[in-house]
């Protein structure tokens, strides 16, 4: 059996390199136009989608106290269809695509990110990986893809960058994420019997060359091993209906399809609100990890960010937002591939660590104090005895006695005082 290539859809996604304090109204109109979501359709998807959900990824028209907000750029029916190159071994050909809309997303604590969704018509399996290979190393490969039409494109974006390049618009130190679905077609074989190639999947998938899992060649580059490749296939797919199979990993999530139903429906209605959700988690996480690993913990605020986690678990950190079963395993699957529930679990630890840490300094502040009071005691007991004052050295000797009393039922304390002498 044998599979041609049909079309395919493809979302770069990724952390957006914004200029410092970036807000939405730093945003030109003229190049830019505020995404919200009529109160019909709101109610529409609230037969889907739990309302939490959607009031923390969509805007809805004329309410208050969103939770994000995204923008969407607006640029000139001259750019309907899009010619990027391809290069390789010293030859260019042309990749013929149509970017349908490039996208800004505004999440809490100054978080922006942005997508661009983009239709494609390559000529084989082989240019689509090398196509999506390119992509996902934006910032390096750029010089090698781009036409002054692509920079073009892109100015209104660039723009908000501190750089104002076109292949700056990635966030130092991150990549772009792709999610992707890939429509393919039958040429030889029976169409009742059809089943979805893993090779194939994980081929595209991973942005590899198309036929390394089964070449012969073991010095092949980047050939998978079996070990490895067995495990991507049992652990990172997800397949429920025989005309679909999907492969999340940390680069990227892709949908293998033998009819449309992902290239649209899919594609515009649940990936980009599951996909772009995940991110964010993701990139949050990551950033508060960092300050834990990066920076002592006596500088960071973790009463702050155990509030934030709080917010975020009453807007993010949940996993159960839908009344249909398969958009969950969508969910499920790329937060998996991008290993959210690791990055939460840390997080966590770092903050009761901290928290735990300060509790303890407290307490230690505590008992210095007290064995200062002993101390002083002590001394105030001997004076009063020396000036003869019975009734003051008696009540200093009953108060040296019950702190004493104290350091006797608590050792630890006693050898603190020992070792502070």
């Amino acid at each position: 059996m044998e599979y041609t290539l049909k079309r395919s859809r493809v979302c770069l996604a990724g952390r957006f390199n914004a200029k410092k304090g970036l807000t939405p109204e730093d945003l030109n109109p003229t190049d830019w136009k505020r995404i919200t979501m009529s109160k019909s359709d709101y109610e529409a998807m609230k037969g889907h989608y739990f309302q939490s959900f959607l009031r923390s990824m969509l805007e809805v028209a004329d309410v208050e106290k969103q939770v994000v907000c995204r923008y969407e750029m607006v640029f000139p029916k001259q750019f309907d269809q899009l010619m990027v190159l391809v290069a390789e071994a010293g030859t260019q050909t042309l990749y013929p695509c149509k970017i349908n809309n490039i996208r800004l997303w505004f999440f809490p604590y100054d978080m922006v990110l942005f997508s661009i969704d983009i239709e494609e018509f390559p000529e084989s399996f082989s240019n689509l990986t090398l196509m999506h290979r390119k992509w996902k190393a934006w910032q390096s490969n750029y010089n090698e893809f781009h036409t002054e039409e692509l920079d073009e494109m892109l100015r209104p974006l660039a723009q908000l960058t501190p750089s104002q390049c076109p292949s700056q618009i990635t966030y130092s130190g991150t990549k772009i994420r792709q999610y992707q679905a890939i429509e393919i077609d039958i040429t030889n074989g029976d169409s009742e019997t059809v089943t979805i190639k893993d090779d194939l999947l994980y081929e595209l998938g991973t942005f590899s060359d198309i036929g390394i899992v089964e070449d012969k060649d073991p010095k092949k580059s980047f050939k998978p091993s079996t070990d490895y490749y067995n495990q991507i296939i049992r652990e990172n797919t997800l397949s429920v209906f025989s005309n679909w199979k999907a492969l999340a990993l940390n680069d990227s999530f892709t949908v293998l399809t033998i009819d449309d139903f992902f290239i649209k429906k899919e594609f515009e209605e649940n990936f980009e609100l599951l996909y772009m959700r995940c991110l964010f988690e993701e990139f949050y996480c990551f950033d508060r990890n960092n300050l834990y690993r990066e920076k002592k913990e006596t500088d960071i605020d973790s009463k702050g960010i155990e509030t934030e986690i709080s917010y975020m678990e009453q807007h993010y950190f949940y996993d159960e937002f839908c009344f249909d079963f398969n958009t969950p395993l969508m969910y499920q699957a790329m937060a998996k591939g991008l290993e959210l529930q690791k990055y939460r679990e840390q997080l966590t630890q770092h903050v009761k660590r901290a928290l735990r840490d300060a509790r303890q300094e407290r307490n230690n502040s505590a008992v210095n104090f007290v064995q200062i009071f002993a101390v002083f005691s002590v001394i105030w007991t001997i004076h009063a005895m020396l000036i003869d004052d019975t009734c003051s050295a008696f009540f200093s000797l009953l108060v040296a006695l019950l702190i004493t009393a104290l350091l006797l039922k608590r050792p630890q304390l006693l050898t603190r005082l020992l070792q502070n002498n």
